[in-house]
């Protein structure tokens, strides 16, 4: 998963623009498969982190789940 603020998304990306994997199968997330990326870094020479619109959809999912669990 890169940070949206990447300069070339399919091409050479900078480690610190990558904030992790996750694995695919057949279309569908592996739960349990994600892996952050340490060298992820919020502020770097190219600004500030930049959600893509997976982040997106996955921070919305997770937020759900959080408050399906608490009530």
């Amino acid at each position: 998963m890169l940070d949206g603020r990447t300069p070339s998304p399919n091409g050479a990306v900078p480690p610190e623009d990558v904030m992790g994997a996750v694995a695919v199968r057949a279309g569908k997330l592996v739960p349990g498969s994600y892996h952050h990326n340490p060298n992820h870094r919020l502020l770097t020479s190219d600004g500030f982190f930049v959600p893509t619109e997976l982040y997106t959809l996955l921070h919305g999912d997770l937020r759900a789940r959080c408050t399906r669990s608490k009530t």
